[in-house]
């Protein structure tokens, strides 16, 4: 009776997880098939990684749109053009 109940237990923690993540990847931008890692575009340019809010906004605020990746915690997909310019606030 005991392991039943760590069964269900495990199961339903599995059923919330995959919950969370198909949910995620519901909310990705559909028509932006790669993903950039913060961590990854802070490394480059040599500078402190900012945090995925302040980041977001500012990307946001340009005028593009951003979402979150389930691939990466701290990945993003985003329409903005590789080359343009971010206005943090």
């Amino acid at each position: 009776m005991m392991i039943q109940c760590f069964n269900i237990i495990r199961l339903f923690t599995l059923l919330r997880f995959a919950s969370g993540l198909l949910s995620m990847i519901q909310e990705e931008l559909p028509d932006c098939p790669l993903y950039y890692s913060l961590d990854s575009l802070a490394a480059t340019i040599h500078c402190t990684t900012p945090s995925l809010l302040q980041f977001r906004s500012a990307i946001i605020s340009s005028g593009y749109r951003v979402s979150t990746s389930h691939a990466c915690r701290t990945a993003i997909k985003t329409d903005a053009p590789k080359s343009g310019e971010l206005s943090f606030h």
